[in-house]
């Protein structure tokens, strides 16, 4: 209902307002450099934003959001939207959105903003890019120092970060530092029900603080014909976190009793990275990429049962020890046949690894005995080569990009019992998009995506906090989805923006869990299953309704999903799946003045998670926060944010059944009502 709700008043204002956006005058897109499939933004037009980064002036490109990519294995399916002189940064850690923060606005010479494959640029499947064109002539300093203070736990945690960018001959570089903390205190009450009475009440503190440390240094030099670039970056994060549960059981003779949980976490990670790029011919582009990332990741939990006077304390420890690795070789070879042409050819070969290390410990006293963990000491080691040829055709105002690719892995892995697997995988995709001008485009996709494995569900660990042991499956096979999309886009003015798509994924093999007797589950593939659903999302200027320099932002996703439920034989939705997502900012920048305030919320479905004894639904309500920001004192930007300013709720909703869900009867039910708090970050930065 709330969905149907957003989505009239979406199509509503849209149809209202686009007469009067039509009609207002625009100073926004340079309508000289833009053409049917490229929008030009000079930098004049993000001016009245007052940004300090490229960040914040990418951000305000209407109908676009930054994408990171994900943290997927290889190197062409984690690339992120983004380009910077029309280059993809060869880095996976060092996301894109970090980059882009350590560019002063002020050498940033317009945004390009690319809606399909034009065959200038490198899209590696990405339906929408956008191209930060830098001038880097000259030294840049950015800085930003932050202090966060949460209203009800905790004091004022601070961080800040410097960069700077130069050049020295034919060589530019730059460098940057980033520290950040932080702090979290909740309380919270939990219920424990039984026969649907409630048995026992169990109030809860819990605190989380972290600290990290960035750095990062990248360049890139001219050499002859060819640019070579290269980047690295180091993370050192260190983490804590402690709960204390005070529990009074309401029907038995036993006195209250203490239940306390304890973690520590420390990870540094390292990536190195660069590329080569030369013309061997004039219709001949070559790019060779390397790249290696590490991490480490130590952590200890410990759990402390305590009772008074007796029986005895129960105590409970684990110690886990992971050590991660990434190194890709990449080679892609573009040729452009003629002005209507683009044949792009890769080949990437990459090698992963996973050596992961627990020691659990239960006792009584402080005597703690080792106990066996199956699936936990073992290393998964993984060779995979990704083959893809793309053809990129422009028919006057249509575009048609079609791809083969191919993908083949051996996985091993030691300390357990299976055996090396073999996978080979077809992945082809074509995409059709129709631009009759700058203002119109449509697209429709279609291809085969396979999932990335993660190898923490090859291996066991131990889960304090819902009492379980969660073992690995070394025979999880990755999902394949053939997906399907078509969409529309539609530009008003200076920053109207109308886009709708609606997509069908037909998924074989799901990642769910997956029963494998009537007492143990392990991460496993559950049968084919089907995705469905629409986004819509828009962005309005709001002067027609009085709110001068204002801009409203939209966006809203409804999605279902069937798959057969393993235990249960009925059908339901895919495991942890949001039916809808709602979003929403409002912004004015008073640009004469120096001001500029915004409110932005969200709101989403709850999320019900399927396992075999259990049901576990994550619920969560209206988020808002609030900001205002001036560039009128001291030449800094200034921004005042309030967090979670209605108190958002987080309720965990958790059945736990006597045996398999659906023929058992439910042997209790914990339900945690979690208020997050809110919290004020005063952050002062500039460019120089």
């Amino acid at each position: 209902m709330k969905g149907s709700v957003f989505a009239c008043f979406l199509i509503a204002l849209a149809v209202q307002g686009a007469n009067a956006i039509e009609a207002a005058p625009s100073d926004g897109p340079d309508n000289r450099g833009s053409s049917e499939d490229t929008v030009v933004y000079p930098a004049s037009f993000f001016s009245g934003y007052q940004p300090v980064s490229a960040r914040d002036m990418v951000e305000q490109v209407p109908g676009f959001q930054i994408s990171d990519g994900g943290r997927s294995r290889g190197f062409g399916g984690a690339g992120g939207n983004v380009l910077i002189n029309g280059e993809r940064p060869s880095s996976k850690q060092d996301s894109v959105s970090s980059l882009l923060t350590r560019v002063p606005a002020s050498r940033v010479q317009r945004i390009e903003l690319i809606r399909g494959n034009t065959g200038r640029f490198d899209a590696s499947g990405q339906a929408v890019l956008v191209n930060v064109v830098v001038d880097n002539s000259q030294r840049a300093w950015t800085w930003s120092t932050t202090v966060e203070q949460d209203l009800d736990s905790g004091g004022p945690t601070p961080g800040g970060r410097l960069s700077m960018l130069d050049r020295s001959g034919k060589t530019t570089w730059g460098a940057g530092v980033s520290v950040s903390t932080s702090f979290v205190g909740n309380t919270m009450v939990e219920r424990l029900l039984v026969a649907g009475t409630e048995a026992e009440r169990r109030d809860e503190f819990e605190r989380r603080r972290s600290q990290r440390l960035q750095l990062n240094a990248n360049s890139a030099s001219t050499l002859g014909g060819a640019t070579l670039r290269l980047n690295s970056e180091i993370v050192y994060r260190a983490s804590d976190f402690l709960e204390r549960s005070t529990r009074t059981p309401l029907f038995e003779r036993d006195g209250t009793f203490n239940l306390n949980q304890q973690a520590d976490d420390t990870r540094f990670e390292i990536e190195l990275g660069g590329d080569l790029e030369w013309r061997p011919a004039p219709l001949w582009e070559v790019k060779l990429i390397g790249l290696h990332n590490s991490e480490i990741v130590d952590d200890e939990n410990r759990e402390i049962l305590i009772f008074s006077p007796l029986p005895p304390d129960l105590r409970r420890q684990s110690n886990r020890d992971t050590r991660q690795s990434e190194s890709i070789g990449r080679v892609e070879l573009d040729w452009t046949a003629n002005a209507a042409h683009l044949v792009e050819f890769d080949v990437e070969t990459a090698l992963n690894t996973l050596d992961n290390a627990l020691v659990l410990r239960v006792g009584a006293d402080g005597e703690l005995e080792p106990v066996d963990v199956p699936g936990a000491n073992n290393r998964v080691e993984e060779l995979r080569a990704d083959l893809q040829l793309r053809d990129t055709w422009q028919l006057g105002h249509f575009s048609l990009e079609s791809a083969m690719g191919a993908e083949l892995s051996s996985i091993s892995q030691t300390g357990v019992d299976a055996p090396d697997r073999e996978f080979f995988f077809l992945k082809p995709s074509l995409t059709l998009v129709h631009a009759p001008n700058e203002r119109m485009l449509n697209r429709i996709q279609f291809g085969r995506e396979i999932a990335q494995l993660n190898f923490a569900d090859f291996i066991s660990s131990a889960n304090f906090f819902d009492d379980d042991i969660e073992r690995g499956n070394p025979g999880l096979e990755p999902q394949q989805t053939w997906a399907a999309e078509i969409s529309t886009e539609r530009r008003f003015g200076a920053v109207g923006v109308v886009k709708m798509s609606v997509f069908h994924d037909w998924v074989r093999d799901v990642q769910d869990r997956l029963p494998i007797d009537d007492r143990f589950e392990v991460p496993g593939n559950i049968g084919n299953g089907r995705r469905w659903g629409v986004r819509a999302e828009g962005t309005f200027a709001l002067d027609h309704i009085g709110l001068d320099q204002a801009r409203l932002d939209l966006e809203a996703r409804w999605q279902d999903s069937a798959v057969t439920d393993p235990v249960t034989g009925l059908t339901r939705r895919f495991s942890g799946q949001r039916r809808y997502v709602l979003e929403g900012e409002l912004r004015q920048d008073l640009v004469d003045a120096g001001w500029a305030w915004g409110i932005e919320s969200d709101y989403v479905d709850r999320a019900v998670g399927f396992e075999l004894d259990e049901l576990d639904i994550d619920e969560r309500g209206v988020d808002l926060e609030a900001f205002i920001e001036t560039t009128r004192y001291f030449g800094v930007k200034m921004e005042l944010l309030i967090q979670n300013i209605l108190d958002r709720r987080f309720l965990r909703d958790r059945t736990v059944f006597n045996g398999p869900r659906g023929s058992s009867e439910a042997a209790f039910r914990e339900v945690r009502d979690l208020r997050r708090g809110r919290s004020v970050l005063l952050t002062v930065g500039g460019a120089f």
